[in-house]
């Protein structure tokens, strides 16, 4: 029997946590029309402007997502932040392309869509995400419609042991 518990918790040590992710605030573009286009937020300033189209209010302030990931201090920690496709949904005519930076208390990196960033946990445990983006409609909804994007939901994080 000791030697069977001995096994388990070595086996048990060698598999990866998953870090914990939540939401501090909420991306929001202020006002968006249902209309073919294209709006991005400033990283910097928040303010939303229409790329192409008439799809967002333009020179409003929106608000950055701030996302927290809760981590072991002091350990790499691989973060990838999704896009979100309309084909991956229903093709119901939303893409939205993710921007902005992960910050410790040790280092911080631009995100880049769908790609791995390791980033090290730092004292704190703490990583913080600081999200905006590319926002794209390419199909106008019919009748009225809420679309929620889901950003919490494109985040994964993986403490490495």
């Amino acid at each position: 029997m000791k030697l069977l518990l001995s096994f388990l918790l070595l086996f048990s040590a060698s598999i990866k946590a998953d870090a914990v992710v939540y939401s501090v605030n909420e991306l929001r573009w202020s006002q968006i029309y249902p209309s073919n286009g294209a709006c991005t937020i400033d990283l910097v300033t928040e303010v939303v402007s229409s790329v192409s189209g008439p799809t967002c209010k333009n020179n409003f302030k929106g608000k950055l997502g701030v996302y927290r990931i809760v981590a072991t201090p002091n350990k790499t920690v691989n973060v990838t932040i999704s896009d979100r496709l309309s084909i991956n949904n229903g093709n119901d005519g939303i893409d939205f392309v993710p921007a902005g930076t992960l910050v410790s208390d040790t280092e911080s990196h631009a995100i880049i869509p769908n790609t791995i960033i390791a980033i090290d946990s730092g004292v704190s445990g703490e990583i913080t995400v600081k999200l905006g983006g590319d926002l794209y409609i390419s199909q106008e909804p019919a009748g009225s419609r809420t679309t929620t994007i889901d950003v919490l939901d494109g985040i994964t994080a993986t403490e490495l042991p």
